[in-house]
């Protein structure tokens, strides 16, 4: 496997090439040997550039991708400036070489201008050698001794020189500068556990040169001979490169590495958190997975993460999610943030309901999403049982209160029974039996009110607890719902409410239980005699629609609200739940009429509204009969004795 070139690789070889490129020009005679030294200046000078806008602005990308602007700047300032000056004055240093060689002038080695920039030149690079101390903080103290030095060798030669004196003020500084290198060899040297490996023997290198290259220019000045010449331009060369990579490349790529190191610290400090929930968490670039965590692969089976790596979301849902998920990316692209929604997805042949959010991540070169699922499967588990509990709690306050009202149902009969059982007994010891009669109509009636509802609690329990058997049979229903409506019109006229029965069809003939189509059509008028006001009215219609009998018991009595319909055939609902109502009653009456019409395959529903009245649709399935066949099971006198016996007993609760 081919090892990727490393910057530190490129630098190495791009140098090589570079110094056999001239060399070869000056061996050949191409180039003058003096222009060769203000090339290797140059060259020097943008090497620098380039090097620090290449990996500078390579390692600014990763610090505020990767950790903070703050960090990125301040890192970005500390190295670029110190690099930027010393690129610009190793320019000026070989401008003002090349502008003394091209015009034939003496070397200008003492002039004001060189001296200066020399002090400039050495005193930032004094610095950055500093710079590369490890905990900078901690070491202050060589790094003072390190810029005191640098600021005496450096600038005592500007005081002491002067234009007329000429070779001596050179020496003198000369001297000054080779001493001041031997002794920062020195100080590196008893400082080298402050700095790392590397730049510990690159700092050596550039001294050591730094001094061969003073001593040569010292006792020969540039008057040397080709051979001598380039061996001094070469050390001045591996001097200038040691440091060149010490300060640049070594901080760059330690910098890099430390970066590299904290990024994985990070990405495993995320992966740790993301790997650890128990939300589905993705992250597609555009529609590209690039990650997966565990919870999303256990939530849609599936097998190996790296199979979706790579892969387009799209390539891997059903055509329903397909829709969504391009709707989502739409409003991601344009908000940058997915507010909390429900969504259903399938993937794998997995389907989830789940609360998905999204945030498009911030990047430099690409567009990357974040998505995190949550199921809701437990959530929704939870809300049905707060339901079902919330129910329970309605069901009991239903069944307290349902109690109460039985109560008061039961005892409210038994006390008139009792009362008028005292008024009898008193009469018939005063002698008056005419004043006995008066009272056995209403102990009848209280009997048959307590017959009703023991009736209604028995027949509910045994519909609930499923052992209630109905006797189905043939039953020609408009006849009988107009026999039970003409038996009723008596009680209805005593409270001043017309009854009117209406039909399309003579014969209806459904399969039912007789019984209980009695009591439902008794219940519901019942109650609409009930909850009607004097004067008021109740019409019965019969119409066939196709293979189904509907039959309406509409009144303009009081009306339900709304929100009661719904609930109005629950075991212990009724309108009015105070024991000081204006009508009697358990409140079980319409959901024995509900579970007795379904139990006959049909169907009930009402509609009402407040202070207008109420409808209530009863629908039975037809069955097709012929009449000639059509027999009553049981004669006349039986059906009218036993009809008028269940009209008593529904209407006991109706006082006239």
């Amino acid at each position: 496997m081919i090892k990727r070139a490393s910057t530190r690789d490129i630098i190495n070889i791009l140098s090589i090439i570079t110094f056999l490129f001239f060399t070869s020009f000056v061996i050949n005679g191409i180039v003058d040997k003096y222009f060769i030294e203000y090339l290797c200046k140059t060259i020097i000078s943008m090497f620098y550039i380039v090097l620090m806008i290449y990996s500078l602005s390579k390692i600014k990308y990763k610090c505020n991708s990767i950790l903070s602007e703050d960090y990125g700047d301040k890192f970005y300032l500390q190295i670029s400036v110190g690099c930027g000056f010393l690129a610009i004055i190793t320019m000026i240093k070989s401008a003002i070489f090349y502008s003394t060689y091209s015009n034939n002038i003496a070397l200008d080695l003492i002039s004001n201008k060189t001296v200066f920039i020399n002090n400039i030149y050495y005193l930032l690079q004094i610095i950055l050698i500093a710079y590369t101390l490890n905990n900078f903080k901690e070491n202050i103290r060589s790094f003072i001794k390190i810029l005191s030095l640098g600021l005496l060798v450096n600038f005592i030669s500007i005081n002491i020189f002067k234009v007329s004196v000429g070779t001596i003020a050179y020496s003198i500084r000369t001297i000054f500068f080779i001493c001041g290198f031997i002794f920062l060899v020195f100080l590196v040297y008893r400082a080298k556990e402050n700095f790392e490996k590397e730049a510990y023997k690159g700092i050596l290198i550039y001294l050591i040169s730094k001094v061969i290259y003073l001593l040569f220019m010292y006792f020969k000045r540039y008057d040397l001979g080709d051979y001598k010449f380039y061996l001094i331009l070469l050390v001045f060369i591996v001097g200038e490169y040691s440091l060149l990579k010490v300060l640049i490349i070594n901080n760059l790529i330690n910098t890099e590495n430390n970066l590299n190191k904290k990024l994985r610290y990070i990405l495993s400090w995320y992966e740790g958190i993301f790997e650890n929930m128990p939300d589905a968490v993705t992250i597609r670039e555009n529609d590209k997975i690039i990650y997966i965590n565990d919870s999303y692969k256990n939530f849609f089976n599936i097998k190996n993460k790296n199979d979706l790596m790579g892969k387009s979301i799209y390539d891997i849902v059903d055509s329903a999610s397909y829709e969504k998920i391009k709707e989502k990316d739409k409003i991601l692209s344009k908000e940058n943030i997915l507010k909390p929604r429900h969504n259903t997805y399938t993937i794998n042949g997995i389907t989830i309901e789940c609360e998905e959010i999204g945030v498009k991540l911030k990047d430099t070169y690409k567009d990357l999403y974040l998505f995190i699922l949550r199921d809701i499967k437990y959530r929704k588990e939870y809300e049905n049982m707060i339901v079902k509990l919330k129910q329970k709690e309605e069901d009991e306050k239903l069944k307290n209160q349902f109690f109460t009202n039985i109560s008061h149902e039961f005892k409210t009969p038994v006390n008139v029974i009792y009362s008028a059982m005292q008024m009898q007994e008193k009469c018939i010891e005063e002698g008056n039996l005419t004043g006995c009669g008066k009272y056995t109509s209403s102990i009848r009636q209280n009997c048959f009110r307590l017959i009703r509802l023991i009736n209604n609690i028995l027949d509910i329990n045994k519909i609930e607890s499923g052992y209630y058997s109905p006797a189905k049979k043939i039953v020609n229903i408009v006849e009988k719902v107009e026999n039970i409506t003409e038996s009723i019109i008596d009680y209805a006229s005593f409270k001043g409410i017309e009854v009117i029965f209406d039909t399309t069809e003579e014969e209806i003939f459904c399969y039912c239980d007789e019984d209980s189509l009695e009591r439902i059509v008794l219940n519901l008028i019942s109650n609409a005699i009930k909850y009607n006001e004097y004067g008021g009215f109740i019409f019965i219609n019969i119409e066939k629609d196709n293979d189904k009998v509907k039959i309406f018991f509409r009144d303009n009595g009081c009306g339900i609200e709304n929100e009661r319909i719904e609930s109005i055939f629950n075991r212990f609902e009724r309108g009015d739940t105070t024991l000081y109502r204006k009508t009697e009653g358990s409140g079980i009456g319409l959901n024995l009429v509900k579970s007795m019409v379904e139990i006959n395959g049909g169907n009930i529903v009402i509609d009402s509204e407040i202070g207008k009245g109420t409808t209530v649709k009863v629908e039975f399935p037809v069955v097709q009969y012929n009449v000639e066949d059509y027999y009553r099971l049981q004669d006349e006198f039986t059906f009218e004795n036993t009809l008028v016996s269940k009209v008593e007993i529904e209407f006991s609760d109706i006082y006239f």
